[in-house]
């Protein structure tokens, strides 16, 4: 469910960009009624602290613009239903603008001697493989901070390239988030991922609010309190 249908540009904007995990596989219908619920799961998270946004769905993801980036990806990154975060640059397509962002970003956290990877993916597979964009953009930040390393397995630092349909998206953070699917709620079931990273937190999903505890697989309701 498209809250605001994208418009590329080639100008650099910072939206929040939120994860989720297997809604992408289920059928279109389907999937579009979770995103919708997860979109108002974030919604009235911002809302309730104050925040207004605009939303954007691109195909796996939900960006979400407002004028305090990292308040949002705070609050959005306790949302059940969402993977991770990450607050990003948008770019043009190209090759020059993708370097110029990865860059940018960087050089602002590498110094000679560090070691650097980047993760570069490809929405549709033409052009440039996902290996040669990486070199290429690698290339780029080797030359804004001379003196670094590559490493591809353990790296100091790593900056993240999704070329998509409507541009490019540069980040260099992942905050992890509850992860699940909205679609839990009301299952009465815990999935896991939450059950053990975070016990005994109420979770919002939907309009429900269940506590998970770690020695149990199922998810209760609870009121207004916390889980006991």
């Amino acid at each position: 469910m498209t809250e605001a249908q994208h418009k590329g540009t080639g100008c650099s904007q910072h939206p929040v960009m939120a994860r989720y995990g297997e809604l992408f596989l289920k059928s279109e219908p389907v999937m579009h009624h979770f995103i919708g619920m997860l979109l108002r799961n974030i919604r009235h998270a911002l809302t309730a602290h104050g925040l207004s946004a605009r939303y954007e769905t691109p195909r796996g993801r939900i960006l979400i613009f407002g004028d305090e980036p990292a308040r949002i990806a705070e609050i959005v990154a306790r949302v059940f239903g969402v993977i991770d975060v990450s607050t990003c640059t948008i770019t043009a397509k190209d090759v020059g603008a993708l370097s110029g962002a990865a860059a940018d970003l960087a050089s602002a956290r590498l110094h000679p001697g560090m070691s650097f990877a980047v993760r570069a993916k490809r929405q549709q597979k033409i052009g440039l493989t996902s290996q040669e964009l990486g070199e290429q953009i690698g290339s780029a930040v080797y030359d804004r901070v001379p003196g670094l390393r590559v490493d591809l397995n353990r790296p100091d630092y790593e900056v993240f390239v999704e070329v998509r349909d409507f541009g490019g998206l540069v980040y260099d953070s992942r905050i992890p988030a509850p992860g699940a699917s909205a679609g839990y709620a009301g299952t009465g079931t815990c999935p896991p991922l939450i059950r053990d990273r975070l016990p005994g937190r109420v979770l919002a999903c939907h309009e429900t609010r269940v506590c998970c505890h770690p020695s149990s697989s199922r998810c209760r309701p609870v009121g207004r309190g916390g889980c006991a």
